[in-house]
């Protein structure tokens, strides 16, 4: 099973290029974080319990991107902005975000204002996606 969240474009802040003042950088990472807590929330429940109490039970992720402008963006960039995004979505979930192994990052067209789509998936016990 797949479950996504729909989160809006990262401050430039949280890119790893930007070089801001530290204070700066960690309001928008609790802003971030915040969103994500609470859209992240309301997809809680598609996640059985199983998979939340198994601690070696990977939890996949992948990023789907739609950037304001169009501008060439580098993957490694765009998965650290979105770390308070991943950081907000495993402490929503009850689970502990080593858990997350990318599954991939795919770039959309741009169109403002942009946004990020986070899916989370996971295997079963039986192998097959739930």
């Amino acid at each position: 099973m797949t479950v996504s969240i729909t989160l809006p474009w990262p401050d430039r802040h949280l890119f790893p290029n930007d070089r801001c003042h530290w204070a700066v950088k960690a309001k928008q990472v609790k802003k971030h974080r915040r969103l994500a807590y609470f859209e992240a929330l309301e997809i809680q429940s598609a996640i059985p319990d199983a998979v939340r109490a198994d601690a070696d039970q990977p939890i996949f992720y992948r990023i789907i991107y739609t950037p304001k402008i169009n501008r060439n963006r580098d993957e490694d960039g765009i998965i650290s902005s979105c770390k308070a995004y991943l950081d907000g979505i495993s402490e929503a979930i009850g689970i502990n975000d080593y858990r997350f192994h990318i599954r991939g990052c795919e770039a959309l067209p741009a169109k403002r204002p942009g946004s990020i789509v986070i899916e989370l998936d996971w295997e079963t016990t039986g192998g097959h996606n739930a």
